[in-house]
């Protein structure tokens, strides 16, 4: 009995399974991002200096400084780079390490999969890529965001561990044929650990070692590690732990059914979510249209001000001279509503 109301259950998969019907999704583990450059270091090889590379996306790396895993993603399933002394591509880093699951179709109507690791390992809150038959589905967060017979697939925070996928009816998402080989992509991340400092990531004599090799026109392939070095242009950030169990359980209640930043309690939330903020305030601002109408008004007012100023404080200098009383303080009015103009300015 206690495990049906939200605030006295005990069970993690029971507060999120609760924790779903307000509509709250539990955040998982979100891995630290940067973005890096691969340059070309001529060490003199005749051999592919000159030459085009083909640097495959999804490249493994380890830091030999945090002993930590990256990924190297780029915009295209390769990247292209002619081996010339000062050439480079750049990418993103993305902390973790990609896995693979793969599980079969039974040709049911909402069939579901669990996809979890061992050891407790956490898998990364939007890195994720459901492929049926070697065809990439489109992930979304609830069945009733899917059109008749897409093909579409819904991932959530799994109950137990890891995540769930969901497919449709139908109606609601297209159904996998039964016996269709569904792959699931996804990353097994170390959230905050994998934040880190650029100036310290660069420091070291090339900290990076590839776990891959390019290929050249010919299907040749060209060792990375001592031909290419990384660099991070900037700070790997955003990497953030899991939603505390105890955290689902105070906010779900209070959280928005949508899945929108609609209101402040939407973005303090999400903002909150990110672990990068000790503290989070919001203030409501203004639309554009409004805002630059507001200080449209403003100016026009302060230069109106200073107007009036200007031409009192003339008339005192040719009434009374620049040097007297009833002048410096006309001016020292003329010097505040000049101040006040710039600043509506």
């Amino acid at each position: 009995m206690t495990s049906l109301n939200i605030m006295t259950a005990s069970r993690p998969d029971n507060i999120r399974g609760l924790a779903m019907l307000t509509g709250h999704k539990s955040q998982r583990v979100m891995s630290a991002k940067a973005a890096a450059r691969i340059k070309y270091t001529d060490n003199g090889n005749q051999e592919i200096n000159g030459k085009v590379v083909y640097i495959p996306n999804k490249l493994a790396l380890q830091n030999t400084l945090s002993g930590m895993s990256y990924i190297v993603l780029f915009g295209a399933e390769t990247a292209k780079m002619t081996m010339t002394a000062g050439n480079y591509v750049d990418c993103t880093l993305l902390q973790g390490v990609l896995k693979y699951q793969r599980v079969t179709s039974n040709g049911r109507q909402f069939q579901s999969f669990n996809i979890s690791e061992r050891n407790y390992r956490e898998i990364e809150q939007y890195f994720i890529n459901v492929y049926v038959n070697n065809e990439a589905w489109t992930i979304v967060d609830s069945i009733l965001d899917m059109s008749y017979n897409q093909k579409a697939v819904m991932v959530r925070t799994g109950l137990t561990s890891g995540i769930d996928i969901f497919f449709g009816n139908g109606d609601f998402g297209k159904i996998p044929e039964d016996g269709s080989m569904i792959l699931v992509e996804y990353v097994v991340s170390d959230g905050i650990g994998g934040n880190a400092q650029a100036t310290y990531m660069n420091n070291a004599d090339n900290p990076w070692k590839f776990s891959g090799v390019g290929y050249m026109e010919d299907n040749s392939t060209v060792q990375l590690n001592g031909n290419f070095s990384i660099e991070l242009i900037t700070d790997l950030i955003f990497g953030a732990s899991s939603e505390d169990i105890g955290l689902t359980q105070l906010i779900a209640p209070h959280t928005s059914r949508a899945f929108v930043l609609a209101n402040e309690t939407n973005y303090k939330y999400f903002l909150q979510r990110t672990g990068m903020f000790s503290s989070v305030e919001i203030i409501k601002g203004y639309s554009s249209q409004d805002a630059n109408a507001s200080a449209k008004i403003a100016y026009s007012k302060a230069q109106q001000e200073y107007d009036a100023y200007y031409d009192q404080w003339q008339e005192a200098v040719a009434q009374y001279g620049e040097a007297s009383e009833q002048a410096q303080v006309l001016h020292d009015q003329v010097e505040n509503a000049l101040n006040d103009m710039t600043i509506a300015n």
